[in-house]
């Protein structure tokens, strides 16, 4: 009798393990972000990438804004000496422009040309 109560009790001890196993197996793992040491340090790393992402970004967006606006100032100059004024329409045009190419070819042909005006119609502003 007593070992029939023993395998009773070691079948259903049995049985709860298996029962206690596929719970957990079927259990979600969940981890707290705020303290898992490998989310933590990723993103440091991730804020630092994005900073210096940003920095290099911003630091090359305004050496662009700088050269362009150097190009414009280097025309408007160019315009000044040849014509003796810069005309109110030219200036807010040449400083519109975003074409550094563009500028650059304008420049380099009115420094050599005796003819400006010509020169500023056939890159399509007007001397108005």
């Amino acid at each position: 009798m007593k070992l029939l109560v023993l395998a009773r009790l070691r079948k259903d001890a049995y049985n709860e393990v298996v029962r206690l196993y596929e719970e957990v197996t079927r259990m979600p793992l969940v981890i707290d972000k705020r303290r898992d040491p490998f989310y933590i340090e990723g993103r440091k790393v991730g804020r630092r990438e994005g900073r210096l992402e940003g920095r290099l970004e911003g630091r090359l967006e305004g050496r662009l804004e700088g050269l362009l606006e150097e190009a414009q100032e280097m025309v408007l100059e160019v315009v000044e000496v040849k014509l003796g004024r810069v005309p109110k329409q030219l200036e807010e045009q040449i400083k519109a422009e975003t074409d550094r190419e563009k500028l650059r070819k304008l420049l380099r042909e009115l420094v050599i040309t005796s003819e400006p005006e010509k020169i500023l119609i056939k890159f399509g502003y007007s001397l108005e």
